[in-house]
């Protein structure tokens, strides 16, 4: 072995600037060169003081291992304004961008305020699939996430977006661990955006209030318990082409909801509301009717009654929500006194009343009957009451009520 060596001072090769590299051999072959502009070049470098600094370049052709030995020691990139531009922790492994003590596999932290973290850019041409993010998990259970957003929260970290392993989302929380596995979920606390499978191929989405999917068509539990107030579970379905919109009055937290249906829309643009307060209800016939005072039209016999608002006890209807009321009240009169000065059909309702007034003096002899309407739309607040009267003035008590004098009423808006 030969030794260049200079105790003195430095020792200087090329002095002259020739030009030429510097080349280094072992055992006749060559190990590394210095070029002339300064480029280093080598098989390996080892050791475990072993160290290069001040280089303008690095530029190996081969494979780079770095730590071969698996000492615990930190690697380090510095740039000219961040002394931990890249580090990865000798440790455990832990990558660190802009920070050198990361907590997770890889940690990115930006100190500056209003500057993109992070950016992930595809530019690839062509018809071939490419995936931006791809992330792939093996658990299943229902703590295993995908992707977890947090904000700061002061001292404890809030959960602000959550993809979780079945696929289903969290906004603003974390999904709910029971939905059902053919669903997949948008969850924003207590509204939640839902597509299911409910029979073979056939797809539904849902919208929903304080409520997630479990499975099957309707099936769903509620998130919080309510008894009123604005927790009391609702859902949209669109389903075969039909949409429902469902309601219920409470709901127990994780416990299954019974839906009413308020309205559905049928793929031939019909729409039925079956909840819809309105009533029908029929006279049994009233003989002789008393003249000088109003009568109440004596409604007993119901024909419908959704929302059992009609009190046929005393034959009243009750209006349950305020809103516009189509009613409409049917008098058909047998053995009409033509002696009578009139007759006076009122439609009463707690903020006013609807008339209309027959003079059977027009007639020249007693009428065998005669039918007399009045229908209106009428403005009805909750717990308003309407009912149907008549009030005959003059001649005798002999004029009946035929068993087809009637009072129906819906709510239109």
């Amino acid at each position: 072995m030969s030794t260049i060596k200079s105790s003195a001072e430095d020792l200087t090769l090329n002095a002259d600037g020739s030009g030429n590299d510097i080349k280094f051999q072992s055992n006749g072959s060559e190990v590394g060169s210095l070029t002339a502009e300064g480029v280093l070049t080598a098989t390996s470098f080892a050791g475990s003081g072993a160290a290069l600094t001040g280089l303008s370049s690095f530029d190996p052709d081969g494979a780079v291992t770095i730590n071969d030995t698996g000492a615990d020691v930190d690697f380090r990139v510095e740039s000219d304004n961040d002394t931990t531009a890249f580090f990865v922790q000798g440790s455990d492994g832990f990558i660190g961008i802009g920070t050198g003590i990361p907590s997770t596999l890889l940690h990115i932290k930006q100190d500056t305020d209003s500057v993109v973290t992070t950016t992930i850019e595809n530019k690839g041409s062509g018809t071939t699939a490419r995936h931006l993010i791809k992330g792939i998990s093996s658990g299943t259970g229902s703590g295993t996430k995908l992707i977890e957003l947090q904000s700061d929260g002061n001292t404890t970290p809030v959960t602000q977006f959550v993809v979780n392993a079945e696929g289903n989302v969290g906004i603003g929380g974390a999904p709910e661990s029971g939905i059902s596995g053919d669903c997949v979920e948008i969850d924003m606390g207590l509204g939640s955006i839902s597509a299911w499978k409910s029979e073979g191929a056939n797809t539904s989405v849902g919208l929903g209030h304080n409520c997630y999917k479990t499975g099957g068509l309707g099936s769903f539990k509620a998130k919080k318990s309510s008894s009123g107030g604005d927790w009391r579970p609702s859902v949209y379905e669109q389903c075969y082409g039909q949409h429902y919109f469902k309601v219920a009055t409470s709901g127990t937290a994780d416990s299954a909801i019974t839906w009413s249906t308020a309205m559905t829309i049928n793929n031939d643009g019909s729409v039925t509301k079956p909840a819809q307060p309105c009533f029908s209800v029929t006279c049994p016939g009233q003989t002789n009717i008393s003249q000088g005072a109003y009568d109440g039209l004596k409604l007993t016999n119901e024909i419908y009654d959704i929302g059992s608002n009609f009190n046929t006890g005393t034959y009243e209807f009750t209006a349950p929500v305020t809103g516009k009321y189509f009613i409409s009240v049917h008098f058909k009169m047998e053995q009409i006194q033509n002696g009578a000065s009139y007759i006076r059909f009122l439609l009463t309702t707690s903020n006013r009343g609807y008339s209309a007034q027959l003079d059977p003096r027009v007639f020249d002899t007693d009428g065998d009957y005669w039918s007399v309407y009045i229908t209106h739309l009428c403005d009805l607040d909750a717990n308003d009451t309407a009912r149907a009267r008549l009030k005959q003035i003059g001649g005798s008590s002999h004029m009946d009520l035929s068993t087809e004098s009637m009072m129906t009423g819906i709510l239109l808006a």
